[in-house]
């Protein structure tokens, strides 16, 4: 009995891997980040856009999109959910409040990967 039950979870173990190969032979993911204005001003609103494509093609159904900003020597880090705007784009307006060196880290989980590209900007006073 107890080894029926082993063959058994086995065999569940490798139909439950059927298809992984299948998705490991898509195209990668792509994030470009654009920013449309930098180096901006405190207080300024500023466009954060990553556009999300696979093998050319926008990706309209991301799992996850979240914009992750952290300020050159500070250790606290700000993120934000994004939604999806249009052809692949996610879309984040957004200001800060104190001027300095800038990262944006895009977290994009999508079609079973997952990237993080990452920009630098500045904010002026």
């Amino acid at each position: 009995m107890v080894t029926a039950g082993c063959g058994s979870q086995e065999a569940e173990q490798k139909d439950e891997h059927k298809g992984h190969d299948s998705g490991m032979a898509s195209e990668a993911i792509q994030v470009e980040i654009e920013i449309e204005t930098s180096p901006a001003k405190v207080n300024e609103e500023i466009v954060f856009e990553a556009i999300v494509t696979q093998g050319g093609e926008p990706v309209e159904d991301a799992k996850e999109v979240e914009f992750e900003f952290e300020r050159e020597g500070e250790e606290e880090t700000e993120k934000v959910m994004v939604e999806h705007q249009e052809n692949g784009i996610y879309r984040l307006e957004k200001s800060f409040t104190e001027e300095g060196l800038y990262t944006i880290i895009t977290h994009v989980t999508a079609r079973d990967m997952h990237s993080m590209p990452k920009e630098t900007f500045e904010i002026t006073p």
